[in-house]
């Protein structure tokens, strides 16, 4: 099995994606120019669930199955971490949920965000399943029936108007990473002209989905992640970042060390920044739309970048590495 070498290109633009993130939650969809902004963004979280199938094959193909072990510690560390910050964060401001529940916590923790992390947690556990016992043949089936679940729970539920949705944002994980992970084993036959392609066309498509929901049932959804539409949109990305490697560079060694961190707590940053400015500036102004994203994306980065440089154990810490590794290697070297 020839395992792919590193590509500093979706390195890149994982940093790339992280940025979009902090605009999808900056900018607001009451005018035009904003949903535009937000259709044209929202590439980025289907990118990441590839980018992680992606890169969970270049590990396999090196580790075999330790790499779950690996994978799914550093994740658990990550995900104590990362909620223990938010549960925090919430007290603190008086706004912890109220409504706080076993399923609510299974699905997306102690913020809404983090049911990208909860996700990407189920389905290492469940791909361990397949994988230890040879069951690879069933990553496609299960992928294909629970994109069709997330389809007509979460993504289109004006069509069949499901009476339950259990898990219905989480559900995409695993087909999406299953796209990446297939994605890296075929990348021999794909072409960056291939994926501008697709991407160009899923872009376009959005817009007439667009147009095909106002029209059929009166509701407006630009600015929104559309389920078809939007992700052959990132996925036509994500094929032009496979197939261009690329060289190393600051963006991409950014991407590398960053885009997680930005990701998980920028939430925290645009909170703080929102109760700062809000009282300067009129929420609905222009100023405020340009000015609000900029400024979080700056302050998230900066403020990553200064403790990766000065404060080396708290960036460990925010990125999960909390000594769950060498506990469990002990125990696990213990028990042999």
């Amino acid at each position: 099995m020839l395992t792919p070498p590193r590509n500093y290109t979706i390195d890149a633009f994982r940093l790339i994606g992280a940025f979009s993130v902090v605009i999808i939650h900056t900018i607001g969809a009451g005018t035009m120019a904003g949903g535009v902004a937000l259709q044209t963004m929202h590439w980025a979280v289907a990118f990441f669930f590839m980018a992680s199938g992606y890169f969970f094959f270049v590990q396999y193909s090196k580790a075999g199955l330790d790499i779950f072990f690996k994978t799914l510690i550093n994740l658990i560390g990550i995900f104590i971490v990362v909620n223990l910050v938010f549960a925090a964060f919430h007290f603190a401001s008086g706004t912890l949920r109220s409504s706080f529940s076993v399923y609510t916590f299974i699905s997306y923790g102690t913020n809404f965000h983090l049911w990208f992390l909860n996700s990407l947690i189920g389905t290492y556990m469940a791909w361990w399943i397949l994988f230890k016992f040879k069951l690879q043949k069933f990553l496609i089936p299960l992928a294909i029936l629970m994109y069709g679940y997330n389809l007509v729970t979460e993504a289109y539920p004006l069509l069949l108007k499901p009476k339950f949705a259990l898990f219905a944002s989480n559900a995409v994980a695993f087909p999406l990473m299953t796209v990446g992970y297939y994605l890296a084993k075929k990348r021999e036959r794909l072409s960056a002209a291939l994926g501008i392609r697709i991407a160009i066309a899923g872009y376009l498509f959005q817009f007439i989905e667009i147009g095909m929901i106002n029209y059929y049932h009166n509701v407006q959804v630009i600015g929104y992640h559309l389920g078809i539409s939007t992700r052959l949109y990132a996925m036509g990305i994500f094929i032009y970042a496979v197939t261009s490697t690329g060289l190393p560079s600051k963006l991409s060694d950014y991407g590398r060390k960053y885009s997680l961190p930005i990701y998980l707590y920028h939430p925290i940053v645009i909170s703080v920044l929102y109760s700062i400015i809000k009282p300067y500036i009129n929420a609905n102004s222009v100023d405020f739309q340009i000015l609000y994203p900029i400024a979080s994306i700056a302050i998230s980065f900066i403020i990553i970048y200064c403790i990766e440089k000065w404060f080396k154990r708290l960036f460990r810490a925010i990125n999960g590495s909390i000594g769950l590794q060498k506990l469990f290697t002990a125990k696990k070297q213990s028990i042999t």
